[in-house]
């Protein structure tokens, strides 16, 4: 059974990272109250819950949750049992390939002189935006960076968004090593909660909170917490999730969250408060079949197949086309106006090249892995020695002899 609902909450969730990392780029006061300040509506998105249309790293947890729950199911629905070197190579190349793919995609822009963010940056007073590829291009550093180090350090020069690659990768392996060493124990549930603990204020315990989304989903625990919360309890808590979403980078005073600002550093008090709202949303959707059945819809399911194509492509963009667009734009017309003409466009162009995206890289990338891990497994199987028969002595009963032969 595939949950293919999972795939339209992951599209939604990756077109809300496209359009944090535009308005970032063109409207940057919205998003943190720094650069430069051009009307009304950046204070309306920045301190209101609009803020949730935009807030990038609350798709993130959801991504990470999302994560643990795929990378689980088969395990808790199947019974599959976990090969964890098998498992992490698969992953390695499931990661990889495209996010390396896109990474050789944005030395080709900078090589040719098609990035033109830093000029755009001046005009829209982002300094955000103007930070980006301020570096000579160099195709073995990309090479090194975009299928390698993106996994294992912190680098993410070439294309910015692939900061949660090594997150990713270590949470993946978190996963694998947690059902291989109590993913069948009685009281793994403990185990769960220690980890839950440990975690807390890092994106890590958004795959713990995956891990336990999909224990419960696939057995009897998912129905008596239908029961429990009811048909109709969904909507408040789906509303709590979503209000926590909504906290916004920067200052917090003239927001609605100005009395939690001192309860922890700003880093991990958006990184807590985003993972618990995303939890919300997601105990919301793995129990309510209404918003299944909305996230299953054609277009949801559209943007789930090509949302990790969008995330990883998308930032390519706005440092290219749309900052082209914008500086054009901008000679001849006011700056709302140049914002909405570049705008719309330049998402038609995000999705169309995710789409092509997804079609050449991405899902032959996701069958290599594949194929790789089916490789390993039948190395293994070959490896293990022939299964002698058990002969039974002495004259067995039949029912012993039966089941020495079966």
């Amino acid at each position: 059974m595939k949950l293919r609902f999972l795939d339209g909450l992951r599209g939604w969730a990756a077109l809300i990272v496209v359009l944090n990392h535009y308005i970032f780029a063109l409207l940057p006061f919205a998003i943190n109250e720094g650069g430069q300040y051009h009307n009304a509506n950046e204070l309306l998105i920045h301190n209101s819950p609009l803020y949730l249309f935009v807030d990038g790293d609350f798709s993130v947890c959801i991504f990470f949750i999302l994560s643990g729950i795929v990378l689980s199911a088969s395990f808790f629905r199947l019974g599959n049992r976990i090969e964890i070197v098998g498992s992490i190579i698969k992953r390695y190349f499931r990661l990889a390939l495209p996010a390396g793919g896109s990474v050789l995609l944005a030395y080709v822009l900078l090589k040719t002189g098609h990035l033109h963010n830093q000029q755009a940056a001046a005009l829209s007073g982002s300094p955000w935006w103007n930070a980006f590829w301020q570096f000579p291009p160099h195709f073995l550093t990309a090479l090194q960076q975009g299928f390698w180090q993106i996994l294992t350090s912190d680098t993410d020069t070439y294309n910015p968004v692939l900061w949660t690659m090594k997150l990713e990768f270590i949470g993946s392996i978190l996963i694998f090593c947690a059902l291989a060493a109590f993913g069948r124990l009685p009281r793994r549930w403990f185990i769960y909660a220690v980890l839950v603990l440990l975690l807390w204020k890092t994106y890590y315990v958004d795959f713990v909170f995956g891990l336990v989304f999909s224990d419960i989903y696939f057995h009897e625990l998912a129905q008596r917490t239908r029961a429990i919360l009811g048909c109709w309890v969904w909507m408040p808590l789906l509303a709590a999730g979503l209000l926590l979403g909504s906290v916004p980078y920067g200052p917090l005073r003239d927001t609605m969250f100005a009395g939690i600002s001192s309860w922890l550093p700003a880093y991990q008090l958006q990184t807590t408060v985003h993972s618990l709202g995303a939890l919300l949303v997601m105990v919301a959707v793995m129990t309510s079949s209404q918003l299944q059945r909305g996230l299953a819809g054609k277009l949801s399911l559209f943007m789930g197949r090509i949302s990790f194509a969008l995330y990883l492509t998308h930032f390519l963009v706005p440092g290219s086309y749309t900052g082209y667009l914008f500086i054009a734009l901008r000679h001849s017309f006011g700056y709302r106006s140049s914002i909405l003409l570049a705008f719309a466009p330049s998402l038609v162009v995000s999705i169309c090249v995710a789409f092509l995206y997804a079609v050449s890289v991405d899902e032959p990338s996701t069958r290599f892995a594949g194929w790789i891990k089916d490789r390993i497994a039948g190395i293994k199987m070959l490896r293990l020695p022939a299964r002698r028969p058990v002969v039974a002595e002495r004259d067995p009963s039949p029912e012993v002899a039966h089941s020495a032969t079966t």
